[in-house]
């Protein structure tokens, strides 16, 4: 359950965007759909339900994994890291944002050789955001060699997952029903969340909001 940081009135009717545009964006593909670099077009905004089980892939085309899910820093608006499922059975790789560098076709792509991307630090595919801790998120993005995006975690679940803010519901301060997350835009290339894409509790047909992702916090337990 999330709740936002302002009044839901003036969160639900103060951010609106044309429908179309929404709707008309796809997953970013470089535009000959071959090998050539297109690093412009990872700065679009994509959307996180496209991009979750894409392949990645490192230098020379080698697959690397798919996308399991992206760690968020929803009130910061951050997108910490992406969780890569690889070839290693229990484990999932966390791999800072901003580290890939072009799209294509057939995936995203990353500027590292397989080898390297085997020996990165993991975590466990079971509830990782809990094992995700201080010492992970340095030697995550010491090993990479990227600037850290964001703070480190101050505790467990700190951070939240794309695939469980898909379909969560967003409440008031009073705990009324506000609506439900449709969709994350994500502009990976910066690591961060543009907004979240809102139906509302009490719309009927195509009726969609935008909302900042600083507008939202995970609700009090």
């Amino acid at each position: 359950m999330w709740s936002p940081n302002k009044s839901p009135v003036k969160i639900l009717t103060s951010i609106t965007a044309a429908l179309t545009l929404l709707l008309g964006i796809g997953p970013v593909q470089a535009a000959d759909s071959g090998w050539s670099i297109d690093s412009g077009r990872l700065g679009l905004l994509q959307r996180a339900s496209r991009v979750l089980g894409i392949t990645v892939r490192g230098q020379h085309g080698k697959k690397l994994g798919v996308v399991s899910d992206f760690m968020l820093d929803v009130p910061t608006g951050q997108v910490v890291l992406t969780l890569v499922a690889g070839s290693h059975a229990a484990q999932l790789t966390p791999v800072p944002a901003d580290l890939y560098c072009y799209t294509t076709s057939r995936g995203m792509v990353l500027n590292v050789a397989r080898d390297q991307f085997a020996a990165a630090p993991g975590l466990p595919k079971i509830n990782p955001l809990a094992a995700f801790d201080q010492r992970r998120w340095s030697a995550t993005f010491g090993y990479f060699q990227r600037a850290e995006s964001g703070s480190p975690p101050a505790r467990p679940n700190a951070f939240a997952s794309a695939v469980h803010l898909l379909g969560a519901r967003l409440s008031g301060s009073a705990g009324e029903a506000l609506g439900e997350v449709k969709e994350l835009m994500l502009d990976l290339q910066r690591s961060r969340i543009v907004y979240l894409v809102i139906a509302p509790a009490a719309a009927s047909g195509e009726t969609l909001y935008l909302v900042p992702p600083l507008a939202v916090v995970p609700a009090a337990t």
